[in-house]
Order: C-alpha cells, then structure tokens, then sequence
C-alpha cells in the first residue's frame, strides 16, 4: 500500500519490537522519512496460544434455533472421494450478505470434478484458481445441451 502512494517503507527489529518506518516518500503524502507507520499493537495478542480451538454451536441451536447447512466434515468428505486432499482452509464471515465464506486449498491444480461435486450438493463456488479453467455458466450448458439433442 506504501509503495502505491509513492512512500519507501523499511522494517527493523524483530517479533513484537518490529516496526515499519519511511526511508523515503515521493512528497505527494507529508509524512516525514523516519517516522515510525507500522508497529504491532499488544492488544491484539492472544492472552495464551492454544494448539487447538473447539467452537460449539450449541446456544446458537438453543436460542435461535440455529443449524448449520454445510459442515467442515462434509467439505472434506466430498474432497476425499474424489481422491484429493485439503491442505489448508480458512474461513471469514461475510457481513455484506451473511455468509461464511471458505477458502479451500487442494493438493491438486486441476479441481473440476471436485468444483462438480460441491455443486451438486448446493454449494456455491465463487472462484477457482488453477492450472485448467472452470466454464461453469448457463451459456456453455446451454450449448452442450444443444449439442446433445442433435446427436
């Protein structure tokens, strides 16, 4: 973001002492060069690490009447038969419209039939990044169904 607006940050120090600092700025923006712009913020510190953290769904079942619709396990499940493997997922919660949005890394580029299987089972896939690209709209169903009828 600094090398956008013209600005030349450099870092010192180490863990919670790092810090970012301006070595040189272009004039558009007065910030002065040696002024300190990035430091870590002690509040946001867990009060102790934990290797493993176990939500539960249960008040919000209780009080709201609240069950998921999709699990994690499942996600995995349908991954698994399709002989691929979850190296890393991370998950946000979507303010915008409402929904738990997650981020599936797979330990294989080319995910089309696994990208199927999610659709079948009505989960949206909002984006795909991989070696082969993914035609997943209505035109290109469309066609291939045209196609099929005239054979």
């Amino acid at each position: 973001a600094f090398a956008e607006a013209g600005i030349e940050v450099a870092f010192r120090g180490k863990d919670e002492n790092e810090e970012g600092y301006i070595v040189k700025n272009n004039g558009e923006y007065k910030v002065k060069e040696g002024a300190v712009v990035v430091k870590v913020d002690p509040r946001y510190f867990r009060p102790t690490e934990v290797d493993l953290l176990i939500g539960d769904a249960t008040k919000a079942k209780e009080k709201l009447g609240w069950t998921p619709k999709y699990s994690l396990a499942e996600m995995s499940r349908l991954v698994e038969t399709n002989n691929a493997q979850i190296v890393q997922l991370n998950s946000f919660y979507d303010e915008a419209n409402g929904s738990l949005v997650v981020t599936l890394k797979l330990n294989r580029d080319e995910a089309g039939a696994i990208i199927a299987t999610f659709q079948r089972y009505d989960y949206q896939v909002l984006h795909y990044f991989g070696n082969s690209p993914l035609n997943n709209d209505i035109e290109d169903h469309y066609h291939h169904l045209m196609n099929y009828l005239d054979v």
